[in-house]
């Protein structure tokens, strides 16, 4: 197992927690080919299928499954062989493969006969007027409502995942009223996404505002109470009231609380959702107000750099290369500028 870690290291899989769920779900796998006697270099398609049928019916003692996870655990189980196939641990894979023809693994070869279709789960996702309507009232009303008010418009505005924000230090936010930014609706900030990947977003100057507001008053006092009880003084942005790195666990339970007052469900991962649906319509907005431009006789170069919205959010979400669009932004401002207009209005729509 400890050669099976260090292969899932890979250049691939940089992500520690993809290293910790295929540990977890390999060692599980082993542990249940132990129960049937089967050393886990004899095992055959049947008794994977067997396995299967266990973890999707949650028999045996094995935690039940839905068919998206079972998909996460037959991943773990394809690498776990490709591995002892390469080091020459067993001859043969226990299940067949076929090349795959997918745009992300084209070329490569992938277990069809463990794979499942699963169902796909609900977007978590409310409108911008239920969210200023009942959520934001509620959350000026919190005992933490400079931080919970930062905090979840950042999330909003941005597509951060909760774990992106909570791991911003002080020194990683720009002060939105630097003669830098003089002229500019939003600022450029870098993330470090899954997978250790870097790349920019554009952050309304409001909500950095906002931040640093948090960061001068509510977070400071955070800071003492931690001192008076002994406890490190932490650089990162959201703060416990006693002075600790927010963690994720606390967040969800500020959405918990704040969904079950109001009545209306959001998660932490249901803002990025709210990001994503307005940020698309507001970029294909801004597209068609600038392919009107390029049909009245501006450069033709710039209709395929700014004709796709969906590549430019995925980009902005961080499910593709790093900064491939703020690269652009280096020969063709106009590229900048559209995602300036379309943060500052989603900002805009949510104030």
């Amino acid at each position: 197992m400890n050669g099976f870690v260090t292969y899932l290291q890979g250049p691939k899989r940089k992500s520690p927690n993809t290293w910790r769920t295929y540990t977890v779900y390999t060692s599980e796998f082993i542990e249940f080919l132990d129960g049937q006697s089967c050393h886990w270099f004899d095992a055959d398609q049947d008794l994977i299928d067997y396995y299967y049928s266990l973890k999707i019916n949650g028999c045996a003692g094995l935690p039940k499954v839905d068919e998206n996870s079972w998909n996460v655990i037959q991943t773990a189980i394809t690498h776990l062989y490709k591995f002892a196939l390469k080091k020459k641990l067993i001859t043969n894979l226990p299940f067949s493969t076929r090349a795959s023809y997918s745009r992300f693994h084209q070329g490569e070869e992938i277990a069809d006969e463990l794979r499942t279709r699963g169902t796909p789960k609900p977007v978590n996702y409310i409108s911008l007027e239920q969210y200023k309507e009942h959520w934001r009232p509620l959350i000026n009303r919190q005992e933490q409502a400079q931080r919970n008010s930062a905090l979840i418009e950042m999330l909003i505005c941005t597509g951060f995942r909760i774990s992106e924000v909570l791991n911003q230090d002080i020194y990683s936010l720009p002060d939105p009223d630097n003669s830098r930014w003089a002229g500019m609706k939003v600022i450029p900030v870098r993330v470090l996404g899954k997978g250790n990947k870097v790349r920019v977003v554009p952050v309304p100057k409001r909500i950095l505002r906002a931040v640093h507001f948090y960061m001068e008053e509510d977070r400071r006092d955070a800071l003492l109470r931690g001192k008076v009880k002994g406890n490190k003084r932490s650089e990162k942005v959201f703060l416990s009231e006693n002075g600790e790195k927010l963690s994720v666990r606390q967040v969800e339970e500020i959405f918990m609380q704040l969904s079950k007052a109001t009545g209306i469900k959001l998660t932490p991962h249901g803002c990025r959702h709210m990001y994503a649906t307005f940020m698309r319509s507001l970029l294909q907005e801004v597209v068609c107000e600038n392919d009107r431009n390029i049909r009245n006789g501006e450069p033709d170069r710039f209709a395929k750099l700014l004709g796709d919205p969906d590549q430019i959010l995925q980009k902005l979400l961080g499910h593709a290369n790093v900064e491939t669009v703020f690269i652009y932004t280096e020969i063709c401002p106009e590229v900048y500028g559209m995602l300036d207009t379309a943060s500052s209005r989603l900002d805009a729509a949510v104030v």
